[in-house]
């Protein structure tokens, strides 16, 4: 798993790639810089910690996979927490691919940028959850972008009690988060 040097010179390429964007990259940066190695990727860190996720979107660059959270109950890309196991950022996001939706890397293309292959960064709050005695914290998650052929959107299936659906570009412009990401596709990915 990138420790901080590695996550710092990831950070720094995807800023090369997304020069626009250094004021969202604040948050992870400051995290980064405060938090021990250790403390990085571990859900007892309530300051926050690291996660993972990945945008899939179809050849046409017209729809998105997106699955109902559970808790949070909103439509999101498929990702989550990274798991010690994980040799990668990457390896982690492709994980909870497969497991949130059955897709395995063999299904997906993933975007490489001439500078990184990091997608998007964001950082945001996760409520309280009383059933998980957590307190509210924060994620800093790090997004990667691939696309599903037409073949192997047959092979979808989403866990047990989770939606999960192909939304059209159209219909997910009204959530800031798909706004942004759409117009970068549009931009990044002709």
């Amino acid at each position: 798993m990138e420790n901080r040097e590695a996550l710092i010179q990831l950070l720094s390429q995807y800023q090369q790639q997304f020069n626009f964007e250094t004021e969202r990259l604040q948050p992870i940066q400051q995290f980064i810089h405060a938090c021990k190695n250790d403390q990085l990727y571990s859900r007892n860190n309530f300051t926050g910690h690291l996660t993972v996720s990945a945008f899939i979107i179809d050849e046409e660059k017209q729809n998105m996979l997106l699955l109902k959270h559970k808790v949070l109950n909103r439509w999101l890309q498929p990702g989550g927490h990274v798991d010690s196991l994980d040799d990668s950022l990457l390896e982690g996001a492709l994980r909870e691919v497969e497991e949130e939706t059955g897709l395995t890397n063999n299904d997906l293309v993933i975007y490489r940028f001439p500078h990184t292959s990091v997608f998007d960064v964001d950082t945001h709050l996760i409520p309280s959850n009383p059933k998980k005695q957590e307190p509210a914290h924060l994620h800093h998650d790090i997004r990667y972008l691939s696309t599903c052929s037409s073949k192997s959107k047959d092979l979808i299936k989403a866990e047990p009690g989770t939606e999960i659906q192909w939304m059209a570009f159209e219909t997910t412009r009204e959530d800031q988060t798909f706004k942004d990401v759409i117009g970068k596709i549009k931009t990044y990915c002709t």
